[in-house]
């Protein structure tokens, strides 16, 4: 039985992070797991932290953030396949997804597999664009407004009120928090959108 048939307010989930951030390339597969099995009781969207993390500088990290952006303007599920992409790449070793060619060769890849999900020229012609680059910026702007110090970091809202969490979480822990979310009663503070 689907735990949450008794849902009736859609529950916002930003999730804080970056492309090469390693806490959350070893949680991708709960989160994936949450999206494949719960997604539709979500609404999600990434919130690109580029240059938030010491190890990957903002000049390394921009362009991979801008890729996901680009993703992201054909859809949250698109965003969310083309990350998981990267990071399996990531886990796998490979070191230049940093490149354009790399990050283009993903998003091929990623049309070819899935194309009623990803639009491969879409995304090219995005990838550098000044829509991509402003949603880059405005990411930061969020992470100033939110006070976001830690990724990842992952909202749980309805109407702009929910819960923040940070570092790692399973499976099991990313369905407690949309269940505590979607509970009436729950001790909440604001967030901006």
């Amino acid at each position: 039985m689907d735990q949450f048939n008794t849902l009736t307010p859609t529950i916002k989930v930003v999730y804080y992070t970056h492309p090469f951030c390693p806490v959350s390339e070893r949680m991708q597969q709960h989160w994936c797991r949450l999206t494949s099995e719960y997604g539709h009781h979500l609404s999600f969207k990434f919130c690109m932290a580029a240059g938030m993390d010491s190890a990957f500088p903002a000049t390394k990290t921009k362009f991979a953030c801008q890729a996901v952006k680009a993703a992201e303007l054909q859809s949250s599920w698109a965003a969310d396949l083309f990350l998981d992409a990267i990071r399996t790449e990531m886990a796998q070793g490979r070191q230049d997804l940093c490149e354009p060619e790399s990050l283009l060769e993903i998003a091929r890849m990623c049309a070819k597999k899935n194309p009623s999900t990803m639009d491969f020229n879409r995304f090219a012609q995005e990838l550098d664009s000044r829509k991509t680059r402003q949603a880059v910026l405005d990411d930061l702007n969020k992470i100033r407004i939110n006070r976001v110090d830690t990724l990842p970091t992952l909202t749980f809202t309805v109407d702009g009120k929910g819960l923040k969490v940070t570092g790692y979480k399973t499976y099991h822990q990313l369905v407690d928090l949309v269940k505590r979310v979607s509970q009436a009663g729950i001790d909440i503070v604001g967030f901006a959108h």
